[in-house]
């Protein structure tokens, strides 16, 4: 049967990671065994897991180790691999697409940090006098030639870090998508709002798509409705953020019920609260 033995490195019991991975493998037909596991003495202490993967199928296992590879199993000592953009603005066949995770690529004898790393992007390896970088690139910036990560060979990511448990808002201040149990985000976000609207102090709402393509938008009117939270933005990011007034929204949902339409700037469930 086909095997291979990953790592794993950082907080990985306390964030999930562990556990997710184990999950992944099974979820997708592979099997595992734990061949070494250390775990860190103190909180702030890293753990180190090292696991035999293996499923039926060369191309299952694979697979396996492409969705595990995201949350930080790295392979054994490997080189990365790259070839050549083949026109501007195009990545070459089998690119190795990037998480916000921060990464590393094996070029030689070392593991490379990946610069600017954002999420959905490419690796591009350059060698200079100085010698060999990587940084993260997205598709509009690629250029006819430039040396592009392909797989996932010689690529590793770090778990994210472990949140504190005592800050019941500390997921909202990770810069890192992870998967997060969402019913406990949910009833934080709902307490908080609720102390926060007793105490007489504002809430702004931070607007972004993923209230509409999640199909939230009538819980969102409903709050608004009951005038819970007292701004809206567009989105914290941009360059000319746009507050709209609690009166203004309630105006744009009479007016979406009469015409269907949706006036207001769809949100996703993040709030910062003052």
């Amino acid at each position: 049967m086909p095997h291979e033995i990953v790592s794993l490195d950082g907080h990985i019991v306390d964030s999930l990671t562990l556990s997710k991975v184990l999950d992944l493998i099974q979820l997708h037909g592979g099997a595992y065994e734990i061949s070494r596991f250390h775990i860190g003495a103190t909180r702030s202490d890293s753990s180190h897991a090292e696991i035999k993967v293996s499923a039926e199928r060369a191309e299952q296992l694979e697979s396996i180790l492409h969705l595990i590879g995201q949350h930080g199993a790295a392979r054994r000592t490997i080189q990365a691999k790259y070839a050549p953009a083949p026109a501007d603005g195009v990545f070459p066949d089998g690119f190795y697409s990037t998480t916000n995770l921060e990464s590393f690529v094996r070029i030689g004898d070392n593991w490379l940090p990946v610069r600017y790393i954002e999420m959905d992007c490419g690796i591009t390896v350059r060698t200079d006098r100085e010698g060999s970088s990587a940084a993260c690139i997205p598709i509009h910036r690629i250029k006819k030639g430039d040396q592009i990560v392909v797989g996932d060979e010689g690529v590793r990511v770090t778990p994210p870090p472990r949140n504190d448990p005592s800050d019941l808002f500390s997921f909202m201040g990770s810069e890192v998508s992870s998967e997060r149990p969402k019913e406990l985000i949910v009833e934080a976000v709902i307490e908080g709002m609720k102390e926060t609207h007793a105490g007489g102090k504002k809430i702004l709402f931070v607007g972004g798509p993923a209230i509409v393509h999640t199909g939230a938008a009538r819980h969102l009117e409903a709050i608004i409705v009951r005038g819970i939270p007292t701004c809206y933005s567009r989105g914290m990011r941009s360059p000319r953020m746009t507050l709209a007034s609690n009166g203004a929204l309630r105006r744009c949902v009479r007016l979406r019920a009469a015409t269907k339409r949706i006036f207001f700037p769809p949100a996703c469930v993040s709030f910062i609260l003052r």
